[in-house]
């Protein structure tokens, strides 16, 4: 829903009404947001320890003009070591704020790098205020997540129902049956980096196995949508939808006693990127239109139109989509508990199943290496005439290749090497000549069929 309005009719400059006399020495206005401010902030407080307090001082003493302070106030914000020294690092981070809706947790990759370089360069370390003796600090911990939900799952009382939510950084999710390069655009994905967006918010429903049921815990999250304003439904597949749109997908997984519901809820997703990310390119780079011609063992996914909760209720955010949640999720499940925040410390990255999960979850092996069979067919009509080629591959490793229209040993030296990850130096044939236009050809469409 646009919230945009035209100006109102001979408007003018805003003048303010009660500007500060002339005496009052002129300040420039930097454009900029808090994003930067946050960024630094620690490494100010610590950097300009002294300054500031003798800043503070001089307010607290009340010398009845603010102008009095302005000399102490300049030497505060004069501090420039974190530009001299960590400038890339500094905003890197504060363009990650910026696109974040300022929130840290959102920005701890390139925090870290941050807070690395302020320590290496200038021996100075990022300490929260209030931060428990012992503990470590929040934004030193990796994969909170990961652990939580793993340690719950196999470790809570399996007769109580359990509710986790939360976000994160995002990623792009498929099925453990599906084929990555024919779901996900990964040209788009690794030229993005994958972008940053805080309008998802997860849940996980943990419920004994025997009173599992993939419709009664969709009710639940579809009874808090309904709560918050917006008229959803849940259709055959168990996807909370608005009207013809979807908004949230789920998953499940059962082992031995226990069974949980995992999905996600669109609530202000930039879906512009969403849409980058999966939607099929019907185009090869440098080489024209192509057709659908990958034919897969795995399951295809049922693609959907999708959109945002907020679109049709301005006021559903997560805080609202969270509190709904839980008070329904209560009232199913008669649970008398209050909710609690979990703060995460490394102690359980050190659990050797975790350890080993966590080490596994970034690998080719997990996100390639598992992929159901496929053969992909493709045709290209060069100067000397059209050649074929005809790749099949499973669990991410090309099977056999063959070139239809070229006599080339290429084909058959691509056999055994990772699909859509060979290199120039990994052909082991001459890439000259024809070879040299077909080699281009055929790792453009590995590479960028998606």
């Amino acid at each position: 829903m646009s919230t945009f309005r035209d100006s109102a009719s001979g408007s003018q400059p805003y003048k303010d009404p009660t500007p500060l006399p002339d005496s009052v020495p002129r300040v420039q206005e930097l454009g900029a947001t808090s994003a930067p401010l946050k960024s630094a902030a620690f490494f100010i407080g610590a950097y300009c320890k002294e300054y500031n307090e003798d800043f503070m001082l001089c307010k607290n003493e009340g010398r009845g003009d603010p102008g009095q302070c302005l000399k102490e106030g300049r030497r505060v914000t004069r501090i420039n070591k974190m530009r001299e020294n960590c400038l890339e690092q500094f905003d890197t981070h504060w363009n990650c704020l910026e696109l974040n809706n300022q929130e840290y947790f959102a920005c701890r990759k390139p925090e870290r790098t941050l807070n690395k370089c302020m320590f290496e360069k200038l021996g100075l370390t990022k300490t929260i205020p209030g931060t428990p003796a012992g503990k470590k600090q929040v934004h030193e911990v990796e994969n909170p997540i990961y652990t939580t939900v793993q340690r719950l799952f196999r470790h809570a009382p399996q007769k109580e129902p359990l509710l986790l939510l939360y976000r994160d950084a995002p990623c792009v999710v498929i099925g453990r049956n599906q084929n990555p390069w024919k779901e996900v655009n990964l040209r788009a994905a690794r030229a993005q980096g994958i972008p940053w967006d805080l309008g998802n918010t997860n849940f996980s429903i943990h419920i004994p196995r025997a009173s599992f049921d993939r419709g009664a815990t969709a009710q639940v999250v579809l009874r808090a949508v309904r709560a918050l304003g917006v008229d959803a439904h849940v259709n055959e597949r168990n996807d909370i939808c608005v009207g013809g749109e979807k908004a949230s997908g789920s998953a499940y997984k059962i082992v031995s006693g226990r069974a949980y519901h995992h999905g996600t809820m669109l609530i202000t997703t930039r879906l512009e990127t969403l849409g980058d990310l999966l939607r099929v390119n019907k185009v090869c780079p440098y080489f024209g239109p192509r057709s659908d011609t990958m034919i897969t063992k795995g399951v295809a996914s049922v693609r959907s139109p999708v959109c945002n909760l907020a679109q049709f209720r301005e006021t559903v955010s997560h805080d609202t989509f969270v509190a709904a949640v839980v008070d329904s999720f209560k009232t199913e499940y008669g649970v008398r508990d209050e909710p609690c925040i979990v703060n995460e410390t490394d102690d359980l990255a050190r659990i050797e199943y975790i350890q080993r999960g966590m080490a596994e979850l970034p690998s080719w092996d997990w996100a390639y290496g598992q992929t159901p069979e496929f053969e992909y067919t493709v045709t290209k009509s060069f100067m000397w005439g059209d050649v074929v080629a005809h790749i099949r591959a499973r669990h991410g490793v090309i099977l056999s290749c063959t070139l239809q229209g070229l006599d080339s040993e290429l084909g058959k030296v691509l056999e055994g090497k990772r699909y859509g990850f060979v290199e120039d130096g990994d052909v082991g044939v001459d890439v000259s000549g024809k070879n040299a236009v077909v080699w281009a050809w055929l790792k453009e469409e590995m590479n960028s069929y998606d």
